[in-house]
């Protein structure tokens, strides 16, 4: 099978794509909301922070100290998205500073168990699955500032995914401790340590094999 690529950025392995065929999607901001990423984690059955509308879990009895504001729901790469203390919050809402913020999506935030931000990705090519760790020096998040990127292997095994990613061969989960924060199907290859498992070639014979058996 042809594939061809429409993306918006560039990755290592986009030299084999061909002029005509399958047209592969890949764009930096994908198609699933935050708060659709989230439904879609939590019916796989993967654990997720406490996530809603922010003016409804500030109502909440349970009382985080942050929270993380999806300012841009379908954003990924660290961008779209503020960390706001609780406090802070409740005081500029009785202001009416923070009206726009409060209608969006939202989650508590997870503090890593690690002295830095540290997130754990599952990252699925095909039908191949692979471990990469991501630590930054930012103050929250692991793939801004000066970023440590370590591949940690290959997973054995079929990973349960969401029913609505049975049918796309690229895509990767973000996990900070046991928390599921992040599902996104556009992920980037280059820079992850993948290059040096996979060559470009394989990548894309992974895709074909996996777009493949929709063909038949």
């Amino acid at each position: 099978m042809k594939l061809k690529l429409y993306s918006d950025f560039h990755d290592f392995y986009d030299f084999m794509f061909g002029r005509e065929g399958k047209p592969f999607v890949r764009f930096s901001e994908d198609d699933l909301t935050k708060r659709n990423q989230f439904s879609l984690l939590e019916a796989a059955r993967f654990q997720t922070p406490v996530n809603n509308y922010l003016y409804k879990l500030v109502n909440y009895t349970y009382e985080p100290e942050k929270y993380v504001v999806y300012t841009n729901p379908i954003s990924h790469r660290g961008e779209g998205k503020v960390v706001l203390a609780r406090k802070e919050v409740l005081l500029k809402t009785i202001s009416g500073n923070y009206e726009p913020l409060l209608n969006c999506y939202a989650s508590v935030f997870i503090k890593t168990d690690d002295e830095f931000p540290r997130t754990h990705r599952i990252l699925n090519i095909g039908n191949r699955q692979f471990r990469i760790n991501y630590t930054s020096d930012d103050s929250w998040r692991s793939n801004c500032g000066n970023v440590k990127v370590e591949f940690d292997g290959e997973i054995t095994g079929n990973l349960k995914i969401p029913s609505p990613l049975e049918g796309r061969g690229l895509w990767a989960i973000d996990f900070v401790n046991i928390f599921a924060v992040d599902l996104n199907t556009s992920p980037g290859l280059k820079g992850t340590g993948i290059e040096d498992i996979l060559s470009a070639t394989e990548v894309l014979d992974l895709l074909r094999e996996f777009y493949n058996k929709f063909e038949e």
